[in-house]
């Protein structure tokens, strides 16, 4: 889901690590699963994206389910 809201705001890997002052490596690898994302990351990555914060916490629901 983080691969698709990022791209879904039309931004790269690049883009999204300079915006969230991250490095590429650290937004790959969430993006992968190879790392959990925390909590303020998360809110961090939406907000980045542009994605209501209810929203993405809803679809993670549905996406457990």
């Amino acid at each position: 889901m983080l691969r698709q809201w990022r791209t879904a705001a039309g931004m790269t890997v690049r883009d999204l690590a300079a915006v969230m002052g991250r490095n590429v490596a650290w937004v790959s690898r969430s993006e992968r699963g190879e790392r959990r994302v925390d909590a303020v990351e998360f809110l961090d990555w939406v907000s980045a994206c542009r994605i209501d914060v209810s929203e993405a916490a809803k679809a993670l629901r549905r996406a457990q389910r």
